[in-house]
């Protein structure tokens, strides 16, 4: 979820912001944490220790690290068929075996998405008795697959 509120609004807490960089993707990510959940161990905590931590410039052992366990996270594609509309008494009236036509040219580019953000253009197709796609172009600016 984007918030969650576990605390009171009046209720003391720790605020930390934090600006990640993935490529050219630029977000911030705040937490914030309850004064009561931190406060058994507040007397670790000193302004001493806080000072040695700063922005840390990263090195290449450490983005190659990153990049290894990025490699293994499983993303989500997604790719559009079709899009069209229909009434809601056509809705209620499907059953198994109906035909839903739509306006796309059987011809044109598929539409393939990446955790919701449109990144290429496929053709449909099958690749060892599997359903499949080939990537047919690259989408430079995601802005400008909006509405496909």
């Amino acid at each position: 979820p984007q918030l969650a509120q576990i605390v009171p609004p009046n209720e003391v807490v720790v605020l930390i912001s934090f600006e990640l960089a993935l490529g050219d993707v630029r977000g911030m990510m705040n937490l914030c944490i309850p004064y009561n959940a931190i406060e058994r161990i507040s007397g670790k905590l000193s302004a001493n220790s806080w000072v040695t931590y700063g922005r840390k410039t990263a090195t290449p052992e450490m983005m190659q690290s990153i990049g290894q366990t990025l490699r293994g996270s499983l993303v989500s594609l997604n790719v559009r068929l079709a899009a069209t509309r229909i009434t809601t008494g056509e809705l209620l009236g499907l059953r198994v075996g109906d035909i839903i036509t739509t306006n796309k040219d059987i011809h044109s580019p598929l539409l393939v998405s990446v955790e919701g953000v449109p990144k290429f253009h496929a053709s449909p197709g099958a690749f060892k008795n599997h359903k499949a796609i080939r990537i047919v172009d690259v989408i430079a600016n995601p802005a400008d697959a909006i509405g496909e």
